[in-house]
């Protein structure tokens, strides 16, 4: 016996799981048991009589309604087993006591052992004269019941509600149909409607039934708001009495609480301004209204423009515009992200780009999630050609030519080109307005501006050379070589190509005879000369910078 025990302890010990072996097992639930049943009779009695009281030969509809321990109530008609006192007088049909003869019965229910409360009913010999049969109307649209009710008149003066209790007939059953009292419409048509019991029949009500009425609307939208500028639909659904479901946006009228900020043409929104409208749909004395929100104006794309040439060396802005959904056009100034595919060529920032070296990069703009790029961006060192004016096509906007002896010239700059890096008349360059060989716009400078202009190409370094200067000693050791007339033989702007122009003047660095003065190349055409001669320091020439 010990060793028995002592095994059920190593069984119960080598349980792996200590925590079920500790908790609580939960109680089984006790199931309901029914304490009592109570049973009553449906539908009204005879109206001058007391107690239950049925004429020979007419139904009587009973209930049973069971309380259980746990306090909770519940409907046994159809569970519990019905019984009268003499069956010769009445017996039950499920829970419908059908009378056979005149008399007295107790009628009761019982279920599990539990009898329920017991009923007299007085089984009367009355007769049923007639039966009269009512609807409040006499036409009903598809999917609307109508409810009729029936009332017998007995021999003795006294009504009863027969509702229940009689047959119900349709002369159509294909318009409607009817039982217990309630008309059921399934198409559109005219049908009569009687009531009979024990060969007894009332006069027939005929009732229209007519197309279905609309009890509703539905207003389908995807969204409950809109930027300003765009435009969307709201769909229109109408329920109907037969429940059937129809799309009616054209049928209804739309209506804005405020026209100013948004309209609705046939379930089209077309936004106005920013703001919060109600959007009513109405058909058949029928409403429906939604909320619907116009929100500020969205950026829809982005364009980029800039110009078309980029140099090392010399910062280009890149100008972003956006149109947004109101067709509106907005320079974009802060809330873009720009990128440079290769970062070795250039970088940008806020739009600015800013060339490194000679190559190609892609530039992109990203704003609200919308992108752009300028592709094959080039970029240039300043001795390679460039389309300087939009006329000839592409020629070097600052040529270089070495001497001999190897000094470096760069012909004086042209008008787009000095002007797009940024010098303009408001700084130290001045456009020469006269035509002149090739379209070639050129730009005059005072002295000082002219040695800017050298020093602006040594901050650049441009050729990779730092020691750009204006000549000294005329420009002998470059005319020695290509003669004084500098169109001919290189292309460079000249102002005076031709013996009608008086004179060519080239700011050089020496000083006049007049020390308020400053040395200028002066070639004539002419005279088919050239030397230097005093000028103005503020007045404007070409100017040449020299290397080496």
């Amino acid at each position: 016996m010990l060793a028995v025990i002592f095994g059920i302890f190593i069984i119960n010990g080598c349980n792996g799981d200590s925590k079920s072996s500790n908790s609580p097992v939960p109680p089984v639930p006790k199931e309901a048991k029914i304490k009592s049943i109570q049973i009553s009779d449906v539908g009204a009695t005879l109206s001058t009589l007391s107690g239950i009281e049925i004429p020979t030969g007419e139904k009587l509809q009973f209930k049973a309604i069971g309380t259980y321990d746990n306090d909770t109530q519940k409907d046994l008609s159809k569970d519990v087993n019905w019984v009268t006192s003499d069956e010769e007088l009445g017996t039950f049909n499920s829970s419908t006591l059908e009378t056979k003869k005149p008399g007295i019965i107790k009628v009761s229910a019982s279920l599990d052992s539990i009898t329920s409360n017991i009923k007299e009913v007085k089984i009367s010999s009355i007769d049923l004269i007639s039966i009269n049969i009512s609807s409040n109307k006499s036409k009903t649209p598809l999917g609307v019941k109508l409810n009729f009710t029936a009332s017998g008149k007995y021999s003795d003066g006294n009504s009863l509600d027969m509702t229940k209790t009689v047959s119900w007939e349709s002369s159509d059953k294909t318009v409607a149909t009817i039982s217990n009292g309630t008309f059921l419409p399934l198409t559109v048509g005219t049908t009569k409607i009687t009531a009979n019991v024990s060969n007894t029949n009332s006069a027939p009500i005929e009732i229209e039934v007519t197309p279905h009425i609309l009890t509703s609307l539905e207003l389908i939208t995807s969204v409950n708001s809109l930027p300003l500028g765009t435009s969307s639909n709201i769909t229109a659904k109408g329920i109907y009495s037969d429940n059937e479901e129809l799309e009616i946006t054209s049928e209804v009228k739309w209506s804005s609480s405020d026209e100013s900020i948004l309209t609705i043409t046939n379930g089209k929104i077309s936004t106005l301004k920013t703001g919060s409208v109600e959007i009513t749909a109405t058909k058949d004395n029928i409403s429906k209204s939604i909320t619907y929100e116009v929100t500020p104006h969205e950026l829809v794309s982005i364009s980029l423009s800039s110009s078309p040439n980029f140099l090392v060396g010399l910062d280009e802005k890149i100008h972003a515009v956006g149109l947004y959904t109101d067709d509106e056009e907005i320079p974009l100034i802060n809330g873009v992200t720009w990128e440079s595919s290769d970062q070795t060529v250039a970088t940008i920032d806020n739009g600015i780009l800013t060339p490194i070296k000679a190559g190609v990069t892609n530039i992109t703009a990203i704003k609200d999630g919308k992108t752009v790029s300028l592709d094959n961006v080039k970029i240039a060192g300043l001795s390679e050609k460039f389309p300087c004016n939009g006329i000839t096509g592409d020629f070097d906007c600052l040529p270089v030519k070495e001497t001999l002896s190897g000094k470096k010239y760069v012909a004086s700059p042209e008008k787009s080109f000095i002007e797009r890096i940024g010098f303009s008349s408001d700084t130290y360059a001045f456009t020469d307005k006269d035509d002149v060989p090739l379209g070639f716009v050129g730009a005059l400078m005072t002295y000082e501006e002219a040695e800017q202009w050298c020093q602006n190409l040594n901050s650049v370094s441009y050729l990779g050379i730092t020691d750009w200067k204006l000549p000294e000693n005329g420009l002998s050791n470059l005319t020695s070589e290509v003669g004084m007339e500098l169109y001919t033989p290189l292309g460079w702007y000249s102002t005076s190509n031709d013996a009608s122009r008086f004179f060519t003047g080239y700011w050089l660095n020496q000083p006049g005879v007049d020390p308020t003065k400053k040395a200028v190349f002066v070639y004539i055409p002419s005279a088919g000369t050239a030397f230097p001669v005093d000028q103005d320091p503020t007045v404007k020439q070409l100017t040449i910078c020299v290397s080496g």
